[in-house]
């Protein structure tokens, strides 16, 4: 067992619960679990809880990963502004691993972003650049909100495909929230569904390649 809700509830009020009575577990290295759900759900609220940044107000959550790696959507947070995106790459590398950078680098496309500093780049850049950081410190899990959210859509394909066979290598799971189906068809291998509180199982070919949780 990797990650795992049991039986979880949690509301920032008594009348206001966004899971209630949730249970799903991430259990085989390797494997990418997707959250998907309308915006405003809560799933990004499920994946503090999951980092242990919120404690359920029951249930019980259990992170067993011995290097979880987090993407979450505040880049300011996630990269040191003062040095340059080579500098904030390398920052996660031990010595001896520099095939490591070089296979990211290429991976997000960002060779010629490596002489600028974080306050110069967009925001699909930056996202592109904090994935690549997040697997320059080789985690056995990553737990992503919304990593692509300011790519355009070619963009967020190419890299999907590529970003897939990547984590298939190197055994690394995921535990991946989006509002954006496209991205779990491409990479999940399975999805749980959030709105009204529940959780559900959803099957892969139910999805809509188009479809986009918005409401």
């Amino acid at each position: 067992m990797i990650l795992s809700f049991k039986n979880v509830s949690f509301g920032y009020t008594t009348q206001s619960e966004i899971i209630t009575n949730g249970s799903f577990s991430l259990t085989t290295k390797g494997e990418r679990l997707f959250m998907v759900g309308p915006s405003g759900t809560g799933k990004s609220t499920i994946m503090k809880i999951a980092l242990g940044l919120l404690q359920p107000n029951s249930g019980v959550v259990e992170n067993k990963a011995i290097h979880p790696i987090p993407i979450m959507q505040n880049f300011n947070a996630s990269l040191l502004p003062w040095l340059r995106v080579r500098s904030n790459l390398l920052f996660g590398i031990a010595p001896g691993h520099e095939s490591l950078f070089e296979a990211v680098v290429s991976l997000f496309e960002i060779d010629s972003l490596l002489e600028s500093r974080p306050t110069e780049l967009s925001g699909g850049q930056l996202q592109r650049v904090l994935f690549a950081r997040a697997l320059c410190q080789k985690p056995d899990l990553i737990l992503v909100d919304e990593p692509f959210s300011h790519l355009d859509l070619p963009s967020t394909n190419r890299l999907l495909i590529r970003l897939g066979e990547y984590l298939s290598e190197h055994k690394i799971s995921v535990f991946w929230i989006t509002h954006r189906h496209f991205e779990a068809k491409a990479l999940a291998h399975r999805i749980i569904h959030l709105e009204n509180q529940t959780l559900r199982p959803l099957q892969l070919q139910l999805l809509a390649d188009t479809q986009v949780f918005t409401t």
